[in-house]
């Protein structure tokens, strides 16, 4: 019975992940480390996603539009790292993780929405089947 239910837990999961699952985790302004709610919360995935050798991770990451280029593609490559490094302290292997910093090239935040950049401080962790993280991150 138990590894009935496992078969099925893990027949929903890459249903899920055939379809892709995507999450985002937030950053203070000028920030590229997380609370220790966000921490955790990373973890927690990061231990789930260990056991699922059929998944690998995209992650992207973002800043608001306001500051300079540079900077603000520096703010999110670090940002994208303290996510890989998480994932990897907590037991998620490097070669499944991507990586990718935007900066503010891809800003859609109106000029002074404060509201909106707040959600532009960001890195997207996208879950993949293995056999399409690799065309991904071809393309």
């Amino acid at each position: 019975r138990q590894l009935a239910a496992l078969n099925k837990a893990n027949g929903d999961l890459q249903q899920l992940a055939d379809e892709s699952l995507e999450f985002q985790v937030l950053f203070h302004t000028g920030a590229s480390e997380l609370s220790v709610e966000g921490e955790a919360r990373v973890a927690r995935l990061a231990q789930f996603i260990a056991e699922q050798e059929s998944v690998e991770l995209r992650l992207s990451g973002f800043a608001d539009p306001r500051g300079a280029d540079d900077y603000n593609e520096q703010l999110s490559q670090d940002r994208v790292n303290t996510i890989a490094a998480l994932l990897e302290a907590n037991g998620v292997l490097g070669e499944r993780i991507s990586t990718h910093a935007f900066g503010k090239s891809m800003s859609i935040a109106g000029d002074g929405d404060l509201d909106a950049y707040a959600l532009e401080r960001r890195v997207n962790i996208e879950v993949v089947p293995a056999s399409d993280a690799t065309n991904m991150a071809a393309r």
